[in-house]
């Protein structure tokens, strides 16, 4: 391993200790769902252990016909993020609120290179101080779009006479 790897590999382990310790992108960006005006409040079946997460290239087509399937919305998340989106769940967000399936479309928005100078320890001089040097270091990344649309199965009303 070169001494240059080194520091980047130690930038990048405290980069993902800092976003999957501080940021859920989920639960940051969700919104509520706004009940309809004069709508009975839903009866809700019993909680779930684990939200299914289902891939939805057709968003609004899905949610429609998760709606005539008995779900309910309860709400969304929608957020741009880099290709370390591998460390967000959108399951945790589903148990906070409630949901029991969450829909979920990820558009792929390109990549990006990028380059920085930054100064890297390369050795030490002769009284053991460090030696910097400036280096390009580059970077790439992918920017990922996700929309998350957290629904929750309703239990039928039972009729009244």
């Amino acid at each position: 391993m070169s001494k240059l790897e080194i520091p980047l590999i130690c930038l990048a382990a405290l980069a993902t200790a800092s976003l999957t310790g501080c940021v859920d992108l989920y639960a940051r960006n969700y919104v509520a769902a706004t009940p309809a005006v004069g709508a009975p409040a839903p009866t809700r079946s019993p909680a779930v252990a684990k939200p299914a997460v289902v891939e939805s290239p057709h968003l609004r087509a899905d949610v429609a016909r998760f709606k005539t399937q008995g779900y309910a919305v309860l709400g969304h998340s929608a957020f741009q993020a880099t290709s370390d989106m591998w460390l967000f769940s959108p399951i945790r967000q589903a148990k906070v609120v409630g949901a029991d399936l969450v829909l979920l479309k990820t558009k792929d928005l390109g990549s990006t290179d990028t380059s920085s100078m930054q100064s890297v320890i390369t050795g030490t001089d002769s009284d053991g101080s460090p030696v910097y040097e400036d280096q390009w270091v580059n970077s790439w990344y992918e920017t990922y779009k996700n929309v998350a649309v957290f629904m929750r199965h309703q239990s039928p009303s039972v009729a009244t006479k």
